[in-house]
Order: C-alpha cells, then sequence, then structure tokens
C-alpha cells in the first residue's frame, strides 16, 4: 500500500516546452522491473505516471499545458489491486492487474526533482511532497488539492526573523 502527493509548478512556459523530460519523481528497486515515477514529457505536454511492478507496467499520459501549480497524486492499493492515478484532485486513470513489487528501494535510483544519474531535473517548484504507507481514498486525494490553511507564524531558527502572514485563509495552490 502507498501513496504519494505533492504539487509543482514549472519555471516558466519555456522550461514546459524545451523537449526536456523533468522528473518530479524517480522511485525503484534494485531492478527497473519495479519503478514508480512522475515526470513532465515536454515533447506533449503532458505529464506521465509509469509504475512497474515485477515488469507490469501501468502508464497513463495527462495533457497539461500551464505554468501553474498543480497537484499530483498516485496512490497504490494492493489489496484492491488497483493504481490510481490524479492531477488537481481528480482521478484520471485507475488501472488494475498489478504485477508483484519485488525489493526494497535502492538509494541510488529513489529521487524526488530529478533522474538516476541526477538528469531529468525538475525546473521549478515543489511543494508539500507526502509519501504514506497506505493507500488514500478518491476523497483523501481531493481533499489535499482543495485544502484550506489557516497561516502560521513562521520562526526561523538561529536568526531573529519572524514573520506572521495575513490571518484570512489562503486557498491553495498559491499563485508565486
Amino acid at each position: 500500500e502507498f501513496t504519494m502527493s505533492g504539487w509543482a509548478k514549472a519555471t516558466n512556459a519555456a522550461t514546459w516546452t524545451d523537449l526536456t523530460a523533468r522528473y518530479l519523481f524517480y522511485f525503484q528497486a534494485a531492478s527497473s522491473a519495479n519503478r514508480i515515477y512522475l515526470r513532465h514529457d515536454a515533447s506533449v505536454n503532458s505529464l506521465t505516471f509509469i509504475y512497474t511492478a515485477n515488469s507490469v507496467t501501468k502508464t497513463v499520459s495527462y495533457y497539461l499545458n500551464n505554468t501553474t501549480w498543480f497537484h499530483w497524486a498516485i496512490s497504490v492499493s494492493l489489496s484492491g489491486n488497483l493504481v490510481t492515478f490524479y492531477v488537481n484532485g481528480t482521478p484520471i486513470s485507475k488501472q488494475s492487474t498489478l504485477g508483484t513489487w519485488a525489493g526494497s528501494l535502492n538509494s541510488t535510483n529513489t529521487l524526488i526533482g530529478a533522474f538516476p544519474g541526477h538528469t531529468g531535473i525538475w525546473d521549478g517548484w515543489m511543494s508539500d511532497i507526502v509519501v504514506m504507507n497506505r493507500a488514500s481514498t478518491d476523497a483523501e486525494i481531493l481533499s489535499a488539492a482543495t485544502a484550506r490553511i489557516l497561516p502560521k507564524k513562521i520562526g526561523i531558527f538561529g536568526d531573529s526573523i519572524s514573520v506572521l502572514v495575513s490571518a484570512s485563509l489562503i486557498t491553495w495552490p498559491l499563485a508565486l
């Protein structure tokens, strides 16, 4: 059982269309027969989710032609034999008949923001990356993608700087 989600935003339109595959994350066991990743494929302006277990691959591409913040998630239910891919809280694909994952993650092939060998580096921002050891429901992913939070006072340890953000609610994602 596994869920991973987060927010991402490309630096600018040129980054989004520069014909470079850019990885938000890449997790692999000792063999490439077991891997999970999410990348931006600039040649088609899409996000591509890949889940491979025991050489059984589930993949989906989602056209996304913008440079605003977007929420992404992948939820894997081994007991339910189902992988679900999400963009902005909406399930874009549910696929069954998963292979059996074998092995532990390999430290040299488990990266956030790049591909092994430190290529395909994500050019932009990421926020609130969450990894859970359980599958999430559609409602939980939608809640994460549409959450409204109250700002908190931010203190920086070892420095005298502190900031109080406006007490009004902030709607995510933030436009920077």
